[in-house]
């Protein structure tokens, strides 16, 4: 009798509000200073779960240190950046998923202030916080796990993972978005700045637009012959991809007005 009360009581306490939902990939120079700005602010509600893509910096015997501490939740997986935030989302167990919290950003101490006005403003919604329209250094995202399963999670998309669900969310009236700044440094990332990095990119980029139904270069933008040559070979293996093309996505702007959370204030 005692033993079937002890299990009902470990259930209990495992049951968590929030579950912060991570991919990692080589972020050593900011990896302990991030998970430290996330683990500070948060409590028992919570739980972390990250998504490592075999690192091979270091970052990976920092992330096994939290991890044998019990501070997250590690587990080591090959995938692209979708399928890696889908396997984070499909291993939590929060009512509220928060993802997007990557561990190239270190976070200013904000999120049980977003969560209370994410709350009363914002519930039921996916809601997108960015630094700024123009940049995209912040893709933060909130929303009820109930919403994202209806939505069918994230997408093998190594590119537009997270635009993809947002026009989902969009699509059926349930996406709003806001600019405020929560990271207050981040990995400049110094090697995509490499030739073949840089060429790699762009062909992922190229290629998952396509996937998703959208223009590669906008009308009158300057292409040079490289720009060319990828994305001719990304319209030329695209037959061998898996897309989700849709009218609505071949319109969809994250940062159109309509969508703007005016009431969100943190001041």
């Amino acid at each position: 009798m005692l033993q079937g009360i002890n299990i009902i009581l470990r259930d209990v306490s495992a049951i968590v509000k929030y579950s912060i939902c991570i991919t990692h990939y080589n972020n050593y120079p900011t990896v302990e200073a991030s998970l430290n700005s996330i683990l500070n602010q948060i409590d028992d509600n919570f739980e972390v779960i990250v998504i490592d893509n075999f690192s091979n910096d270091g970052s990976e015997r920092i992330l096994k240190n939290f991890s044998e501490q019990e501070k997250i939740r590690l587990i080591k997986r090959r995938c692209n950046r979708g399928e890696g935030r889908e396997a984070a989302f499909q291993e939590s167990k929060g009512q509220y998923i928060i993802a997007n919290l990557d561990l190239d950003d270190v976070f200013l101490p904000l999120l049980t202030k977003l969560l209370r006005v994410y709350h009363s403003a914002a519930e039921g919604s996916l809601l997108l916080l960015v630094t700024d329209t123009n940049l995209w250094a912040q893709n933060v995202t909130i929303g009820p796990r109930s919403l994202i399963e209806s939505l069918g999670g994230w997408r093998d998309l190594q590119y537009g993972e997270d635009w993809d669900l947002w026009s989902r969310a969009a699509a059926v009236g349930k996406y709003k978005y806001q600019v405020y700044t929560l990271a207050e440094r981040w990995n400049p990332h110094p090697e995509r700045a490499a030739a073949l990095n840089k060429l790699k990119f762009r062909y992922f980029r190229y290629r998952d637009l396509l996937r998703l139904g959208r223009e590669i270069f906008s009308q009158g933008e300057h292409v040079n012959l490289s720009q060319r040559m990828i994305a001719f070979l990304a319209r030329a293996l695209l037959p061998f991809q898996k897309t989700y093309r849709s009218d609505f996505n071949k319109t969809f702007d994250p940062y159109d007005r309509s969508y703007l959370l005016d009431s969100l204030s943190l001041k």
